[in-house]
């Protein structure tokens, strides 16, 4: 019979060893909602510091909402007429609301409707920044969520 070299032998009293460690106790569900909506720490850490977040005025000329670059809240998408279309944001998007989208961004006239799924011939919808194309994006419920140029 072989004998394991005492590296081995140590080697697998310490594995055991450390399967037979009792895991901490968790905190329930209830508990972690209860100290993450107190903004209380658990034991041995210190309490998050929060701090309210600064939200910017709107640049002139956007459309009401919170910043992202290059769609209707973005001033310098006024080049396509993203910003007029504000107003149509949350509703559907019909053949009447489409045509009302016609008229307001007038004379813009290259818009793309992209709905899900929707890709040109290439199978993709490539978005072009430096385009004046309005592109108004559609959800799955057939309502405006966004208006971008590209």
């Amino acid at each position: 019979m072989k004998q394991l070299p005492i590296a081995a032998v140590a080697l697998m009293l310490g594995t055991l060893a450390a399967c037979n460690q009792q895991e901490p106790a968790s905190e329930s569900v209830e508990d972690y909602a209860a100290r993450v909506g107190s903004g209380t720490a658990a034991a041995g850490q210190s309490p998050a510091r929060q701090v309210p977040p600064k939200i910017a005025q709107p640049k002139p000329g956007a459309a009401p909402g919170a910043f992202a670059p290059g769609t209707a809240t973005d001033p310098a998408a006024n080049r396509c007429g993203a910003p007029k279309v504000a107003p149509f944001l949350g509703k559907v998007a019909d053949e009447a609301t489409r045509t009302q989208i016609f008229a307001a961004v007038a004379p813009h006239s290259n818009i793309r409707f992209v709905e899900p799924g929707a890709a040109p011939r290439d199978g993709n919808v490539v978005p072009d920044p430096s385009s004046t194309r309005l592109n108004v994006m559609i959800d799955m419920t057939g309502v405006i969520r966004d208006a971008r140029c590209g």
